[in-house]
């Protein structure tokens, strides 16, 4: 029973073929990735014919608890599911923003899930970042960090996204980031950040953080990318996919420099960063709906007692 709830969960996924095994993977896991994606085996399995590696490697929700996956088969299950545990930490009647008998509009927390709807977003970047439109590539492999480039790529998504406005405000104070829990990552202490209002014009999984951080204006508190950007400072030609990547003289090589690369960017945040769904809009029979979010925590008021 505990299997099929964790399916009807949506916490159990496989792939025809085991993905990279993340840096800190432990031995046992890689000679286990090793030994299941040995090129003989591979070629002897059916499902996976005329599909890249790549390809094989993308994964799918199990939604039945009687599917039959084929040996050799990847399974991931997120035996505690994050997302469920989350939504009993939340006071969703504080944030209610509208009612009508269509719909509910949510100021929606972090790591919840969405439908697509036109949305304006705020960003509290560390640098300033120019007006206009920003175009990346983004690798079309399922798992943290996404990698972008500013060069097409062949298969690789178009990522854009339109900086409508960028201000300069006071960096958030000690107390505010202490009661939000705010990782600075490392980042040196600096007097001001920008506020960037966004017009995302495609929707790609963490496209603003990405992007921003690959322009090396990434976003306050979002230990994920910003020590990827890091690195990049200190070294621009450690981003295998920048402006100042090397020549590498074998797929290999490349290979190793992105694995590298992946290495540069940490865990993903555990509180609050610097993004905001602000403005929300739709149609519906006819009919336009706007809506706007309250203020961001980087622009509210703290106390002591926050900290109880």
């Amino acid at each position: 029973m505990y299997v099929a709830d964790l399916i009807k969960f949506g916490a159990v996924y496989y792939a025809l073929v085991a993905p990279q095994p993340p840096p800190y993977a432990a031995p046992e896991h890689v000679r286990i990735f090793r030994e299941v994606t040995e090129p003989s085996l591979l070629r002897r399995r059916a499902s996976i014919k005329g599909k890249t590696v790549r390809e094989a490697q993308k994964t799918f929700r199990v939604t039945d608890p009687s599917q039959r996956l084929e040996a050799g088969t990847y399974l991931r299950v997120h035996v505690h599911p994050k997302r469920f545990p989350r939504c009993y930490e939340i006071d969703w009647k504080s944030r209610v923003v509208a009612t009508t008998d269509d719909f509910v509009v949510l100021n929606k927390p972090a790591a919840t899930s969405e439908k697509q709807v036109k949305k304006v977003y705020l960003a509290l970047t560390t640098e300033p970042v120019s007006p206009g439109i920003i175009t990346h590539y983004m690798r079309p492999l399922n798992r943290a960090p996404r990698l972008v480039s500013e060069d097409h790529i062949e298969r690789w998504h178009l990522c854009q996204m339109e900086i409508l406005d960028c201000k300069k405000v006071p960096w958030p104070k000690p107390l505010i980031t202490k009661v939000h829990k705010v990782d600075n990552c490392g980042w040196p202490k600096q007097e001001a950040a920008y506020e960037c209002k966004i017009n995302l014009m495609t929707g790609k999984t963490h496209q603003i953080r990405a992007q921003l951080a690959a322009i090396g204006a990434p976003i306050v508190g979002d230990s994920a990318y910003m020590t990827g950007a890091i690195a990049a400072m200190a070294d621009p030609s450690i981003n295998p996919y920048g402006r100042a990547s090397l020549n590498y003289s074998s797929e290999e090589e490349k290979a190793a420099a992105v694995e590298a690369w992946v290495a540069c960017h940490g865990k993903e945040p555990k509180s609050v960063i610097g993004l905001q769904a602000s403005e929300i809009s739709w149609d519906h029979e006819g009919e336009h709906h706007y809506y706007k979010a309250g203020a961001p925590w980087w622009r509210q008021d703290a106390v002591e007692s926050d900290l109880v």
